[in-house]
């Protein structure tokens, strides 16, 4: 594993986000073969900020820290921080490697074949924070304000307050 990998597709299923993102397949095969075995499947997120700042651009990255000591990292570039929005709405994130497995899941959605990663929202929040800490130094204070605003508009009430 190695590499950011972009979603394809983002969207929302009843209570939950969804990414298909197909250079995942590979990597989740592993990981839901474990959980079909009964087998528990720990892992850790954190969505972060890449800041080029030669080029004043910034990439949102959620990197999931598998218990096999790999690390998935999915990247969003600006043109898709709208939809962050969406995904901070759910507090899941469900993990697609194709297409097709959007219509499984609707028609089926107890055998759903894309692993569930939890607490994604809270994880947003985070990034809502880090994103108004940015140090002005980096000139990338409009897109952090950017991004900030489509967080902000999005958090649940009573949630955490405003950030700018």
């Amino acid at each position: 594993m190695g590499g950011i990998m972009y979603p394809k597709i983002i969207g929302a299923l009843a209570d939950t986000s969804f990414l298909v993102v197909p250079a995942l397949k590979n990597d989740l095969t592993g990981y839901m073969e474990r959980l079909d075995t009964g087998e528990t499947v720990n892992y850790k997120i954190d969505w972060n900020l890449v800041i080029m700042k030669s080029q004043q651009q910034c990439l949102v990255t959620l990197d999931i820290f598998w218990d096999d000591d790999n690390i998935t990292s999915i990247g969003f570039s600006n043109k898709m921080w709208e939809q962050l929005g969406q995904i901070a709405l759910y507090p899941n994130l469900l993990l697609l490697p194709e297409r097709e497995l959007i219509e499984d899941t609707l028609i089926n959605p107890m055998g759903v074949t894309g692993f569930l990663i939890k607490g994604v929202d809270e994880g947003l929040m985070h990034l809502a924070v880090k994103a108004a800490n940015i140090s002005p130094d980096l000139n990338v204070s409009e897109p952090m304000q950017y991004l900030c605003d489509i967080l902000n508009t999005t958090r649940k009430i009573g949630s955490m307050g405003l950030l700018s």
